[in-house]
């Protein structure tokens, strides 16, 4: 039997950690703006997937990517969040190749990005390939 003092110790550990990561994204249809994306908790996953995917697994992409956008993209220079919620459609009106690669970053770093190509119908293995891990 293990002890419950290792299991705790062990544990402890890993919840002190500071396992959120986070990456710099220039967006050039933005005037080069950058911004700091930020991977989702676990928690933050579940609730985003449970929120746009029905249960046939077909992701809700119209407002997934905006809400995606507002919870993980922060000011690189502050840290405070760039986007509220009441801006969702406001955000759906900017440039689509924008929002896209903001988004993927976003999945990207919260471990999405094969549910998310599963759930818009595409062989999650086309995009495993090429490596990339920074934008």
């Amino acid at each position: 039997m293990v002890e419950v003092t290792q299991a705790g110790s062990l544990g402890n550990r890993i919840l002190a950690m500071q396992d959120v990561k986070s990456e710099i994204v220039e967006i050039p249809q933005w005037e080069g703006v950058k911004l700091e994306v930020r991977s989702m908790t676990g928690l933050e996953r579940a609730d985003m997937l449970e929120r746009y995917m029905d249960n046939d697994g077909n992701m809700n992409i119209r407002d997934l990517y905006p809400s995606m956008i507002i919870a993980c993209t922060f000011d690189p220079e502050t840290g405070e969040p760039v986007f509220s919620g009441e801006q969702a459609d406001a955000l759906n009106a900017k440039n689509a190749a924008a929002l896209e690669k903001v988004a993927q970053v976003a999945m990207r770093l919260s471990g999405m990005n094969e549910v998310a190509q599963e759930a818009m119908g595409k062989d999650s293995s086309e995009g495993a390939s090429d490596g990339s891990t920074s934008t």
